[in-house]
Parts: structure tokens; C-alpha cells; sequence
């Protein structure tokens, strides 16, 4: 396993990662001073993002039924535990934005190959009854 998020597992095979982008921020709020420089009042954490860009092969390795997963989760809106490969715990993402290019289109227009960026944003755990709502409709 090289990553987690929800149930969706990312694996060498179906579907792989390529790389992880990370960026995170502070807030500050700004306190101008005259005739000097502005003081800055630290506010708190600000966003956190994850960007994974993916690639899978679904003629020779299946994968697509992990990407319409992903696509449930981002639709739902519901924050998922993310753990790396290594079991180090990631936190609750919010799965963002999903972005998907098909190339090589077999004769029933799936690509062959499909590369796949993934945004997620850190957010607090969801309610419990948001949780079993998201997970009865994975599989419903």
C-alpha cells in the first residue's frame, strides 16, 4: 500500500501514485504602524492541501472502480482519513477536485491509460452520522 484515503487503497497496481505535492499556510492578520513597518498577529493554521497525481491502467490492471470511489467521496463532500503507505496517519481531507486524462481510447472510448490529480484540503474529523451516511452509500 503506498496510500490510503477512505476506503480507496493506492497500490503499484490498479492504481498508482506518481507524486505528492504538500503546502501548508499560517494566517495572519495585519496591524499597520505609522511610519514603520506593519506588525503581523498570528492567527492560526492556515490551509493545508495535498495534490496526488495517479496514473492507472484499466484495460491491463482494472483501477476504474477505485476512481468512481473517489469520485463518490469527492461528491459527498465528507472529510476521509488519509494514511501513507508507512501507517503514518495523514489526518480527515476533504477530497477537493479530481481532474482525469484518457489517452489511448479503446474502441468503447476508456482510455487505456489514465492519468489522474487528486486535491485534498485538511479538515476536522467528520460527524459521526456524516461518516455512516458516506459509507453505506459507498456500497449502496
Amino acid at each position: 500500500m503506498l496510500a490510503s484515503i477512505g476506503p480507496v487503497v493506492f497500490e503499484v497496481q490498479p492504481l498508482s501514485i506518481l507524486s505528492v505535492d504538500e503546502a501548508g499556510a499560517a494566517d495572519f492578520a495585519r496591524k499597520d504602524i505609522v511610519g514603520g513597518r506593519p506588525g503581523y498577529e498570528h492567527m492560526g493554521i492556515g490551509e493545508e492541501t495535498t495534490k496526488i497525481s495517479a496514473r492507472l491502467f484499466p484495460e491491463r490492471f482494472g483501477g476504474l472502480d477505485s476512481l468512481a470511489a473517489l469520485e463518490s467521496i469527492r461528491r459527498s463532500g465528507v472529510p476521509q482519513m488519509m494514511v501513507r503507505g508507512d501507517g503514518k496517519v495523514l489526518g480527515f481531507m476533504i477530497v477537493s477536485r479530481i481532474e482525469q486524462r484518457s489517452s489511448y481510447l479503446d474502441p468503447a472510448g476508456v482510455g487505456r491509460l489514465i492519468d489522474v490529480d487528486i486535491d485534498l484540503i485538511r479538515a476536522a474529523a467528520p460527524s459521526a452520522a456524516s461518516a455512516f451516511a458516506q459509507l453505506f452509500g459507498l456500497f449502496g
